[in-house]
């Protein structure tokens, strides 16, 4: 099947109308950037990719539908263009509602003074351009809405459902201090309500940095001097007091850089509590760490039931969870991979997932060794 972009060629060879908007679409684009880059104060963050996101081929499509004998009666007819563009926006930019709108206004003044310098359309083909981007507009808009209607219904779940166990402990608790029930007891009461209330503060704040982190915005670190395995050593040592001696930790040579190493064992408790919770039960877990061309390496290995290929694809996107996680009696938002993605990105960083059944599963996370390079107003961010 032929993508849009493939009916190039052949609408320049057309000539007309359609051949001048494929003909200018480098113009376009340049000229987009430049506009955009100078009235939307969010898009100067964002590389080029990110902004042009689907331009090419929404322009490909605006020629097509101008042209003679079309089946398509303005761009984004029988397509998902727009509604893509609206999800993107509002998922990977700090756009708001009002910028996406803007966009489309910037793009339909630069497509109205190209089109009078370098064609001649008729009134038809006018109506249909102006019809493409109001269109568009709408699908945008109502894409970009639908996803912060989810963020906030999603919000709302949490409260209802997952904050309710640890607040009604907290309100237990402290009912007992109030009946002044055991006095004995108070001091441990008021330690227990404190934990719930803590818990619930954590759960808050995972929540809300998980959204900043899915509407692309930069997770503010505090950097300074670490060591890998040093950092790696203390969460293992958490995790032995919570799930056993069962951790191995491999530290091929000693790996120092600069890190906000809190947010580092974020990430790697996050890693290892997964591999905890659908590993394979008493199974070893191994975390290695090591570094390579001013890069460090952080993995972490389990045994047990695979991930299904079908699966790897969505497990870093928000409130997305396995089926087998689903069907467990595990709990969780699946925002743990959403946020060890966040820490690694603000690392200048990724993180990988390999999982097969022979092999075991390994999450790795690959981060700068000078995540100062990519922090706001350095030479190379």
């Amino acid at each position: 099947m032929e993508t849009p972009q493939d009916h190039d060629d052949q609408l320049l060879a057309a000539g007309g109308a359609p051949a001048a908007v494929i003909r200018n679409k480098k113009h376009i684009f340049d000229e987009f950037l430049r506009r955009l880059r100078e009235r939307v104060p969010d898009s100067r963050r964002e590389s080029p990719p990110i902004i042009l996101n689907t331009l090419p081929a929404f322009l490909t499509r605006l020629a097509l539908a101008i042209s003679p004998d079309s089946d398509i009666s303005f761009a984004s007819e029988y397509s998902n263009l727009a509604l893509v563009h609206g999800n993107e926006r509002a998922k990977l930019t700090n756009y708001s509602l009002a910028e996406v709108v803007h966009e489309y206004q910037i793009l339909r003044e630069i497509l109205v003074e190209t089109l009078q310098l370098d064609a001649s359309l008729s009134r038809d083909e006018w109506n249909i351009l102006h019809r493409s981007i109001d269109e568009a507009m709408a699908e945008a808009a109502t894409a970009y809405v639908q996803v912060q209607q989810g963020f906030r219904d999603l919000f709302t779940a949490a409260l209802s459902h997952d904050f309710r166990g640890p607040l009604s402990n907290a309100i237990n608790y402290l009912e007992l201090i109030r009946r002044d029930a055991e006095p004995g007891q108070h001091g441990h009461f008021a330690s227990r309500a404190l934990h719930n209330l803590k818990r619930i503060d954590r759960m808050i704040q995972e929540l809300l940095d998980a959204t900043r982190a899915n509407a692309g915005a930069r997770m503010m670190l505090k950097i300074e001097r670490e060591d890998a395995g040093a950092l790696a050593s203390e969460v293992i040592g958490d995790m032995v007091l919570r799930a056993g001696d069962r951790f191995v930790l491999d530290v091929k040579d000693q790996v120092q850089g600069w890190w906000d190493g809190d947010r580092l064992k974020q990430a790697l408790t996050n890693l290892l509590e997964n591999a905890v919770k659908y590993g394979r039960e008493n199974a070893p877990v191994t975390c290695r760490v090591s570094a390579l061309e001013g890069r460090a390496f952080i993995s972490v290995h389990n045994l047990g039931e695979p991930i299904p290929p079908d699966v790897i694809p969505v497990l870093f996107q928000p409130f997305r969870r396995s089926l087998a996680a689903e069907r467990s009696s595990k709990s969780g938002w699946g925002l743990g991979l959403v946020m060890v993605q966040a820490i690694a990105e603000a690392h200048g960083g990724s993180v990988a997932v390999e999982s097969s059944e022979t092999e075991g599963t390994v999450f790795t996370l690959d981060v700068l060794c000078d995540a100062r390079l990519k922090q706001p107003g350095s030479a190379a961010s």
